[in-house]
């Protein structure tokens, strides 16, 4: 990665607008606004809210009116009062300044909870600001609450990459934006597919596809001069560049962004380590809502990896406890750096299953190398098969990464009590 070019594109006051709403398609009748997404989710996630609303003025309104709510229709005129909270019929709602990525009041926000006679008023507009603080940080502008929560109906709004940029923006809470794009799989279009503000589907503009056709990073400064993007190649786990991602800052006037610079270049290494492929960035998250990823299963994968810098990926794939002539559907991939938790083996793997031999192969570029075998546990009894990966160039030692890769094999087999474990909290 060419991480010292960097590309200052700055109008000649030293401010210049991201393009990123430029291209915003209107909302057609059918379409749910990013603001009503926003809620929606929320609102699922959360047993304990009985209702949202966002209040404010759309560009070019006079008044303002219901952008988004989970209790009645948006459009309609605003309800007077805009902080305080009241009671009714065991319920309190506690209205808030509503806020952006960057602090600034762009509305009113209403949530609505249950509430008992022995919950504090003081209690509740503490849950209330929680909630206001966390949609803050997913809302770019009030603009960006009524766009389309997807720019077009074939991006997902739930992909792994999503996942990753989520563990990412959520681990730097210095973060205001964070917008991933990547080749979609077909290879044809570039897209947004990991957002913390919507705008899934949105295809890569001039800026973007200069990022990840030269490798050169890109830092701009939005038009109001309080944030700052330093956007740079996207790359998987092979180095092999997937699309850019843009990481947006707080800023102020001849701000030195190094420390920005260097956030970005661990944030983009993170997820990369994390990223197999382009076709990878769009698998499902979760892959199968009856796994998770907090399992010791989990735990060792990440263990191992932090333990052996060199290993590019690892998966461990559990036959399930009580089950002795597996089938696919009886093993799953239960701790992995690429997703997919809860995929079933496929023929490949039911080979070293069924014989207990190593499959060791180059992938279809010959740019990594996969040593899969079988995987017991610290009683010597077969579980299921691990599968490392290495990163490989022409002439590389195979023999020497299948010998790393039995020493990897065995540290981690003496970790683990029983397969039963693995499928338990750590």
């Amino acid at each position: 990665m060419k991480r010292l070019a960097l590309a200052f594109l700055l109008a000649a006051t030293g401010l210049a607008p991201t393009a990123w709403a430029d291209e915003t398609p209107p909302l057609k009748p059918g379409d749910t606004s990013y603001g009503q997404h926003l809620l929606n989710d929320l609102k699922a996630e959360r047993s304990d809210l009985a209702g949202l609303e966002m209040t404010g003025r759309r560009p070019g309104d006079k008044a303002d009116t219901v952008l988004a709510s989970t209790l009645r229709p948006s459009g309609v005129a605003a309800l007077s009062g805009t902080s305080g909270l009241t009671r009714s019929a065991g319920k309190a709602s506690v209205k808030l300044p509503l806020l952006d990525a960057s602090r600034r009041r762009i509305g009113v926000l209403e949530v609505v909870m249950p509430a008992g006679k022995a919950d504090k008023d003081a209690a509740l507009t503490a849950r209330a600001t929680a909630v206001r603080d966390r949609l803050a940080r997913r809302i770019s502008h009030v603009a960006n609450l009524m766009e389309p929560d997807r720019f077009d109906d074939h991006t997902p709004t739930n992909s792994y990459l999503q996942h990753l940029v989520d563990v990412a923006f959520d681990k730097h809470p210095e973060l205001v934006i964070v917008v991933a794009h990547v080749n979609t799989p077909d290879g044809k279009h570039n897209v947004v597919l990991g957002s913390t503000i919507g705008r899934w589907g949105k295809a890569a503009d001039e800026d973007d596809r200069r990022v990840f056709e030269t490798g050169r990073t890109n830092i701009e400064v939005n038009s109001t001069g309080e944030r700052v993007e330093i956007e740079e190649e996207l790359k998987n786990a092979a180095g092999e560049t997937v699309g850019a991602i843009g990481l947006v800052f707080p800023y102020r006037q001849d701000m030195d962004v190094t420390a920005y610079q260097k956030t970005a270049i661990d944030i983009q290494d993170e997820i990369s380590r994390r990223l197999l492929s382009a076709k990878n960035a769009f698998d499902p998250w979760p892959y199968d809502k009856a796994y998770g990823d907090h399992t010791l299963a989990q735990a060792l994968v990440d263990k191992t990896l932090k333990a052996n810098p060199g290993l590019r990926i690892l998966a461990v794939h559990i036959t399930k406890p009580g089950v002795v002539h597996p089938a696919p559907k009886d093993n799953v991939i239960l701790g992995s750096n690429i997703g997919r938790i809860g995929k079933i083996a496929d023929d490949d793997d039911m080979e070293i299953i069924n014989t207990g031999k190593d499959k060791p192969e180059l992938n279809e570029n010959g740019s990594m190398f996969e040593v899969a075998m079988e995987l017991r546990d610290a009683a010597g009894h077969p579980i299921g098969l691990v599968g490392t990966v290495y990163r490989y160039r022409e002439g590389d030692d195979k023999a020497a990464r299948i010998a790393q890769s039995h020493r990897i094999r065995d540290a981690m087999s003496k970790q683990i009590p029983s397969a039963a474990a693995l499928f338990k909290a750590p």
